[in-house]
């Protein structure tokens, strides 16, 4: 499960109480040869699976017609998921018992089959696939493909909010890289999610190990920006402009994203914790100068939304109209 995955437990951690164990395999064993075979298949599959998967894996419709004794037997479930046909266990004891009576020789050969008929016969259906996928290559070794699957796990459950299971998927990622930009890259994403989900300190010490680490400079200089915004959000304001002010000095000559980011950055914390907003005006006209030469749309509507802030704050309110209505026609 998840917690193996994350390497907090591994299967010697993991023991069922003799007599169940005992129950579930006295089951398992009244079955014929080829539902017992089946069962074992889909052990490996996981705790869910789509039948289309299954069909891949066992091409034999002998064997496969044998999944309704599975139902029958009340091991397996169907169920309908995303308009298509699945199977659940019943009860997660019934996978772990499953899994556990197959040999790891045989595991790490049917892990490596599925992981690979997946990516071949469902290539367009890969994204929701990316921590099975993961699980899959990790389980037979391939370590290679594991981490990529790892980190894009991580980033479409980031995407959905699912800031447990991100962190999950980004520190096994993290767990089987070595040292260079991909484990920076990485714990940088580490850091987004603690920062969100208020793990501060944990945060922060991470962004710190980056940019201690990292060599290029917009890597750090974003880096810093967080750092900045904890401060920030810790009332350490001035060390929070002080940093910027920084950080900003120090890619000036790189017109980007990053430095339109900090300049943004900085122009906020200028509003709102120093009313400064003619420097902070100074600060978002540079940004969109910047935005315009790089022909970013979206970084261009930011700045316009900033800039209105900034002239309503200062008494201007008829020309900061008029700029958010610009805004809103990017």
């Amino acid at each position: 499960g998840r917690l193996a995955q994350a390497g907090t437990i591994t299967e010697r951690d993991f023991h069922i109480p003799g007599s169940m164990d005992a129950a579930i395999t006295a089951r398992i064993d009244g079955l014929d040869k080829e539902a017992k075979y089946l069962l074992k298949i889909a052990a490996i599959l996981g705790r869910s699976f789509p039948r289309a998967l299954l069909e891949e894996i066992v091409r034999e419709k002998d064997i496969l017609s044998h999944v309704d004794d599975l139902e029958h037997s009340e091991f397996l479930v169907r169920i309908n998921k995303h308009n298509h046909p699945y199977y659940a266990f019943r009860h997660p004891l019934f996978q772990e018992v499953g899994y556990n009576s197959i040999l790891k020789s045989e595991r790490v050969i049917y892990h490596k089959i599925i992981a690979e008929t997946i990516e071949a016969k469902f290539p367009d259906r890969l994204e929701g696939y990316y921590s099975v996928l993961a699980n899959h290559y990790y389980q037979c070794h391939n370590l290679e493909k594991a981490v990529p699957y790892s980190i894009k796990a991580g980033d479409e459950a980031a995407g959905l909010y699912a800031n447990e299971e991100a962190l999950i998927n980004y520190q096994t990622a993290l767990g089987n890289i070595g040292l260079g930009p991909d484990r920076n890259s990485v714990l940088e994403k580490i850091a987004n999610i603690q920062f969100l989900t208020g793990q501060v300190e944990d945060a922060r010490n991470n962004y710190q190990q980056v940019l201690d680490q990292a060599a290029d400079p917009l890597t750090k200089a974003r880096v810093a920006g967080q750092i900045a915004w904890i401060l920030e959000n810790t009332g350490q304001i001035d060390e929070s402009i002080a940093l910027l002010e920084k950080t900003i000095k120090g890619i000036a000559h790189l017109e980007s994203p990053v430095l339109i980011t900090l300049n943004n950055k900085l122009a906020t914390i200028l509003i709102e914790a120093k009313a400064d907003n003619r420097r902070a005006l100074e600060l978002i006209e540079t940004s969109l100068r910047i935005a315009e030469q790089i022909g970013d749309k979206i970084l261009m509507a930011d700045g316009r939304r900033m800039k209105g802030h900034a002239l309503y704050r200062m008494g201007a309110g008829r020309e900061a109209f008029a700029v958010l209505q610009e805004a809103i026609q990017l």
